[in-house]
């Protein structure tokens, strides 16, 4: 595996180089290198995917690419633990989930917030998946509509919803918090245009972390109704971030892009402001540099990849 820069492999990277790191990796066992599995043949084109509770899998796709014809509908059940794949539908019959926002309850149930009426138009509605049912419920309707937002559950329970499309480039501007017993609060305080799918992470301190995808990082203050700035800017340029379970801050990789160029530091964000990359410390940069990657916690060895 490389890097690639415009479909060319940058010239660092030698073949001899990738074949010898190809030759190390397989002779390592499967549980410290990972295995893929047989190809699976879904019935779906699985653009959003959940992990539930018991241990299946909540997958769906755009309307515009329709299900395989036996199955009928655009979202579905995966067991993967069976031998031969087997899949539940579950449609939701109250929106277009496809484009909404989703974020998992204290109790394992999954809260999509707006949808997909159109490109770039967004819906109000709220629909919450029961993974002991395999089921879908209509919530509250949020005060704006929203396409690609994005949900980031609270340490109370409650679930914070921010940005996405309202219709063409009109962007919602006002997040939006959602409780069990109360249904929706708006936080006017804290309008601010962002990108859709802003990237969003809980924070120790108790306030969302917005690690952008690009301009100025953010905290958001979720607590009140009261009027006011509510958004504690921080500067950066960040090209992932990933949220380490039981770890103090959220880990960012490539914490820095500048133009075009690929850089290899990484830093954490904390409570206090942005943390540069330390070298000698437990944020180390990266073997070689990258940009537009991916970044995901390994729940065993609680390390961002």
């Amino acid at each position: 595996m490389g890097i690639l820069d415009s479909g060319q492999a940058p010239d660092r990277l030698r073949t001899r180089k990738l074949h010898r790191e190809a030759l190390a990796q397989a002779q390592e066992p499967p549980d410290v290198v990972g295995q893929w599995s047989a190809l699976v043949d879904l019935p779906i084109v699985a653009i959003h995917m959940h992990l539930l509770p018991d241990g299946n899998v909540l997958a769906w796709g755009k309307p515009e690419t329709p299900p395989a014809p036996s199955f009928g509908v655009e979202a579905a059940v995966w067991d993967p633990t069976l031998a031969s794949p087997t899949f539940y539908g579950a449609h939701d019959p109250y929106v277009t989930i496809y484009c909404s926002g989703h974020s998992f309850l204290a109790d394992g149930r999954l809260l999509a917030a707006g949808g997909h009426i159109g490109d770039f138009v967004g819906s109000k509605i709220v629909s919450v998946f029961d993974f002991s049912t395999r089921t879908w419920s209509r919530g509250p309707d949020m005060h704006g509509a929203l396409w690609y937002p994005t949900n980031t559950t609270l340490a109370n329970g409650d679930v914070v919803v921010v940005s996405g499309s309202i219709s063409g480039s009109q962007v919602n501007r006002i997040p939006e918090v959602w409780n069990a017993a109360t249904g929706w609060r708006t936080l006017n305080g804290a309008k601010l245009s962002l990108p859709l799918y802003p990237w969003m992470h809980l924070a120790p301190n108790g306030n969302v972390f917005n690690s952008v995808p690009r301009g100025t990082t953010r905290y958001l203050d979720t607590r009140g109704l009261a009027a006011g700035r509510r958004w504690d800017p921080r500067t950066s340029e960040i090209a992932t971030s990933t949220r380490v379970r039981n770890a103090r801050p959220p880990v960012v990789g490539d914490a820095r892009v500048q133009s075009e160029s690929a850089i290899q530091s990484a830093g954490v964000f904390d409570d206090v402001g942005w943390d540069r990359p330390q070298r000698d410390g437990t944020v180390r940069s990266q073997p070689l540099p990258a940009r537009a990657l991916h970044a995901v916690h390994r729940e065993q060895r609680r390390r961002a990849i």
